[in-house]
């Protein structure tokens, strides 16, 4: 859902062009530190090119691994 925020915050026009995981890193890392209830659950301590490749690594499946649509 994060990605989505961010590819939706691009604009009407620019929505669905791809991303890279460089390029939403910053967004990722602001979301979850932003709110405290979100700190104490998924603690962010490295640096943006350590969640650039935990983006790249993870498929998309296990980001929506909790879906039952």
């Amino acid at each position: 859902m994060v990605l989505l925020k961010y590819k939706l915050s691009k604009g009407v026009d620019h929505w669905y062009e791809p991303v890279k995981a460089e390029e939403v890193a910053p967004f990722f890392t602001d979301y979850l530190t932003a709110k405290e209830y979100r700190r104490k659950i998924d603690v962010i301590d490295t640096g943006l090119k350590k969640v650039a490749s935990l983006l790249e690594r993870i498929p998309m499946t296990k980001w929506s691994g909790s879906s039952k649509g």
